[in-house]
């Protein structure tokens, strides 16, 4: 009994063309405009942005709940601790403040934009209120800093997405 070499040689021929060719089209299917820990949706969920220009090194995006806004202008950091975010030298940063569930028990959001933490001591300004009705720019102290924060009422970004204000240290 004679056995042929043509039937096993014609399934790895196969099988090594169709496996390319499978990869190519599995690659194409699954490829996404988006990078591993960042998202370019189109739609933004409600909340703001913030845009912040740090020339002079890193800093620390804070944000505070109020229930009146007597509370929130008490001093810099008065309120309920709600978030921060850090980073560092940047032409410009937007930092995208999603909505909680937990924002409906408050009236107002603070947001402050300070210097980070063994950097040099410098004053962000707020060169823009951005697009949000009723926002307040206020100058607070904390201790012997002072710093420029914006008042947002929280109604204003429940359920839409915003853009808030521009911090620069420039």
């Amino acid at each position: 009994m004679q056995k042929g070499i043509s039937m096993p040689l014609i399934l790895i021929i196969v099988v090594l063309v169709a496996f390319p060719v499978g990869y190519y089209f599995y690659t194409q299917n699954i490829n996404s405009d988006n990078v591993k820990g960042m998202s370019a949706d189109v739609t933004r969920k409600p909340g703001f942005g913030v845009e912040i220009v740090s020339l002079g090194g890193t800093w620390d995006l804070v944000e505070f709940l109020c229930t009146t806004l007597e509370e929130c202008t008490k001093s810099a950091v008065s309120g309920k601790r709600s978030g921060s975010v850090s980073g560092g030298t940047t032409q410009s940063h937007e930092v995208v403040v999603q909505a909680k569930p937990e924002w409906k028990e408050y009236q107002y959001i603070k947001y402050l934009v300070r210097p980070g933490w063994s950097s040099v001591d410098r004053t962000f300004k707020v060169l823009s209120e951005g697009s949000i009705n009723g926002t307040v720019v206020k100058v607070l102290k904390d201790g012997l800093s002072s710093y420029e924060t914006v008042i947002t009422p929280v109604s204003e970004v429940l359920s839409v997405y915003k853009q808030s204000a521009i911090f620069s240290d420039n």
